[in-house]
């Protein structure tokens, strides 16, 4: 049961990065349904085999954070449950989910390939978005996603694919793996999105952070994919979207990066008379 469950877990973490791919209206049916799946069998594998790992602090923490959450709606007397709040639940189930089924690093390390999987998929899916449609959009997102949510989904499945590629001792799994990082830096170029190029550069410090560790083979695959990854950028990228990276500079001097900074000072202030509830979840 316990396997079952790990599968349909499996399935649900890869279809996370292209869920907007296959969608009903409104609805992100794969990973709906192979969430749903998940958390059935793992609940299931639960009460036959009697028994539940004890929880880390991190847990609590998150269990504290939820009902703090819901405290805050039934104080501030929000009419019905915001959409946001249960999106919260659901990030704790998945946090639950991993915890429970995946105890073993075989299996936490067949998560983070799901994860890779399906940031291929994404990624592929844009690159195939813009040679069908490069003179039609400006930016470009497999499945019709938000350009900036995508751009992070990928930005996450980086580091994530230089780890696998030190991880594993086979030739072929360890090329795939470094495959995605001129692939995902190409679907992150054509998104557009700065903040998904800046997440990108933050995760990709691993590189450098690991090189002590590789075999002077490894370390010559590394700046050769690294090469790669860079030439193809400037290659697929459109002129447009290049030109609308290099403003991100005089964006952050001048404190706008597209009115976000508005945002988060307006946010700052409001925590300021809010603390504790905030002004509930939106």
């Amino acid at each position: 049961m316990t396997k079952l469950a790990y599968g349909a877990l499996w399935l649900f973490v890869f279809s996370v990065p292209w869920e907007r791919i296959i969608v009903l209206p409104g609805v992100s049916i794969i990973s709906r349904a192979a969430g749903a799946l998940a958390l059935g069998l793992a609940l299931l594998s639960t009460v036959v085999t009697a028994k539940v790992r004890r929880w880390h602090v991190f847990h609590v923490l998150g269990l504290l954070f939820l009902a703090w959450a819901g405290i805050a709606l039934l104080a501030l007397h929000i009419q019905g449950v915001p959409q946001k709040y249960w999106t919260y639940v659901q990030l704790f189930l998945v946090l639950w989910m991993v915890w429970e089924i995946a105890p073993q690093a075989a299996r936490l390390r067949g998560l983070l390939v799901a994860y890779l999987c399906g940031s291929y998929v994404a990624a592929l899916g844009t690159i195939f978005v813009f040679r069908r449609e490069m003179h039609q959009l400006n930016r470009f997102s497999a499945g019709g996603a938000d350009p900036n949510d995508l751009a992070m989904t990928l930005a996450l499945a980086m580091p994530v694919a230089w780890y696998l590629a030190l991880t594993y001792q086979k030739p072929l799994l360890r090329w795939i793996c470094r495959g995605f990082l001129p692939v995902g830096l190409v679907a992150i170029g054509l998104t557009g999105s700065r903040g998904g190029m800046l997440a990108t550069m933050v995760g990709l410090t691993i590189i450098p952070l690991t090189m002590t560790k590789l075999s002077p083979g490894r370390m010559a695959a590394a700046v050769v994919v690294l090469g790669l990854s860079g030439a193809l950028a400037v290659a697929f990228v459109p002129q447009s979207l290049v030109d609308r990276f290099a403003s991100t500079g005089h964006e952050v001097e001048d404190m706008r990066l597209g009115g976000r900074f508005k945002l988060w000072v307006a946010g700052v202030h409001v925590f300021a008379t809010r603390p504790l509830l905030g002004v509930g979840t939106s």
